[in-house]
């Protein structure tokens, strides 16, 4: 059974830096497709994981997938984020970190903080 891994990238659309490590990584791990307001792109063969760039959280409406917020996320009106989600953030991205305060979601924090 083909299983499709979605990750939802939120944060400033000027900082690349997450986007330029995380898809050649996906390329190497099953494939990945790749949607922004201003790219769609495919890299490697298959399509393991399907990511999704955006500068907001949406309104997110699919049961599972990884929510991983950028540093310098803009506040935003609090989000309904499915349980089924893994919320990834910097360990300094207090941003993040106040957007997920009201939700049930597992979060795992990254970095040197």
């Amino acid at each position: 059974m083909f299983r499709l891994i979605f990750i939802l990238l939120c944060g400033d659309p000027a900082d690349t830096s997450v986007t330029d490590a995380l898809l050649p990584a996906l390329a190497r791990c099953g494939g990945v497709r790749y949607f922004s307001a201003s790219r769609v792109l495919r890299r490697g063969e298959g399509a393991g994981f399907l990511v999704f760039e955006t500068e907001k959280i949406p309104e997110i409406e699919i049961g599972s997938g990884i929510l991983l917020l950028k540093n310098g996320i803009r506040p935003q009106e609090p989000v309904r984020i499915p349980p089924g989600f893994l919320c990834v953030l910097e360990t300094k991205n207090a941003a993040a970190a106040a957007l997920l305060k009201s939700s049930a979601c597992a979060a795992v924090t990254c970095g040197t903080g």
